[in-house]
Formats: C-alpha cells, structure tokens, sequence
C-alpha cells in the first residue's frame, strides 16, 4: 500500500526530469556540425563555450560579433571572417561589428579556411554555429532555405571562396536568400 501510495509522487519526479530528445541537425545544417567539429572545435570547444585558443561563441557571443540583420551583412563579416582569418584580415585590424571592438588577433590568430573549405562548407558552418551557439532563429530559417537553394542552383556559390572575396561581395552573393522586407532584430 505505500508504495501505491507514493507510485505518482515517484512518477511526476521522475517526468520531471527527463529532458526533451534533441532533433538531430540534418542537411546544410548536419554539414555545418561536421564541419564544425573537424575545423572549429578544438579551438572553441564543441560545445562553443571557447578555450584559450578560441572565444566563446555559445550563449549569443557570435552573434554579438556578427549580429543577425536584415541586410544579412553580419552573417557575410562571419563567413569573410571564416575564410580570411587573422591573416587575411591582418593582425589588429577591425572585424564584425565596430561596437565590439574586435580586432584580429586579439584573442588567439584564427585560421583561415580559403583553401580547405569549400564554399559551401563555410556557409553551412557559418550557419550552424549561428543557430547552433548563437539560437539565431534568422539563421535556423535561412539554413533550408540556403539548401534548397544551392539544390536548385538558385543560389551558384564559388568552389572556394579566396582571399580577394570581399564583405560586399559575400552579402551580395548571399541577398537571395533574405526574404524581401524582413528584418531579423
């Protein structure tokens, strides 16, 4: 009889702490965390939460650096940041957004993935560490629509993005992807 008794007490602590599957990440996106754990985690950990040799980028910190618009210029700095690195860019010069004061080299040197990404593979993990790291909804939504439109050649990316690829020359690349009018704060 207790154990009858105290069966819903047990049953509502037991609910209580289980937590909800994960979905797991598929398509650009599933591209993007292979991406991620190959290329970027062993500097900002795979869970993003950053080392001595890489920053944070969970909790909303990339997104800090590279804020979601409606212009998606934010996402086109992280993507030329991705490719260009510290070298690229040049040691102490500015990245993303001016607010923030960023400055290459000012943590560690970021590599530069020109030659070893394909330009797909740093769109997908651009997006994924966004709507991974950073809970952009922005980029959560652009992720399918990036890959349907790479799927259909609506959207035509380079093999490679190179060193003389520009901010501009990324945000123009990416501007089909924006729904028009929409803004993303």
């Amino acid at each position: 009889m207790p154990v009858l008794l105290f069966l819903p007490i047990w049953a509502y602590i037991y609910v209580g702490t289980l937590e909800e599957p994960t979905r797991a990440a598929t398509g650009i996106m599933a591209e993007g965390l292979e991406v991620f754990g190959a290329k970027c985690a062993a500097c900002h950990t795979a869970s993003g939460g950053g080392s001595s040799s890489g920053p944070k980028l969970d909790d909303g910190e990339v997104l800090l650096t590279f804020p979601d618009d409606p212009d998606n210029l934010g996402l086109a700095q992280q993507v030329h940041w991705v490719v260009q690195g510290t070298n690229g860019i040049g040691e102490g010069n500015p990245y993303g957004a001016a607010e923030r004061g960023r400055l290459a080299g000012w943590f560690a040197n970021m590599p530069g993935h020109a030659d070893d990404l394909t330009a797909r593979e740093v769109l997908a993990v651009v997006l994924y560490e966004r709507a991974a790291h950073g809970a952009s909804e922005l980029a959560a939504t652009l992720a399918p629509v990036a890959e349907e439109a790479l799927n259909d050649e609506a959207l035509v990316l380079p093999e490679h993005f190179t060193e003389e690829t520009s901010v501009a020359d990324v945000a123009d690349l990416l501007a089909p992807l924006m729904p028009s009018g929409e803004s993303e704060s």
